[in-house]
């Protein structure tokens, strides 16, 4: 299982920046974490963070959602 939390976001040039964090029940990779986010937004990772939190690992994925449109 796998939790989406949606922390912000902010809007510059017709796009939408938005930031997760992601904390997965099972073990998964930083690139499956960042695959998903991009899978369910249909954004463009910028970038991708591992952490280890108080409840496991934990990644801080950021994804720029329609770029370009208006």
């Amino acid at each position: 299982m796998l939790f989406i939390v949606a922390l912000g976001f902010s809007s510059a040039a017709n796009a939408m920046v938005m930031e997760y964090i992601l904390i997965a029940a099972n073990a998964i990779s930083l690139e499956q974490a960042a695959a998903q986010v991009k899978a369910e937004t249909g954004g463009r990772i910028l970038s991708a963070k591992e952490a280890i939190g108080e409840t496991g690992t934990q990644y801080k994925i950021k994804v720029m959602i329609n770029p370009g449109h208006v």
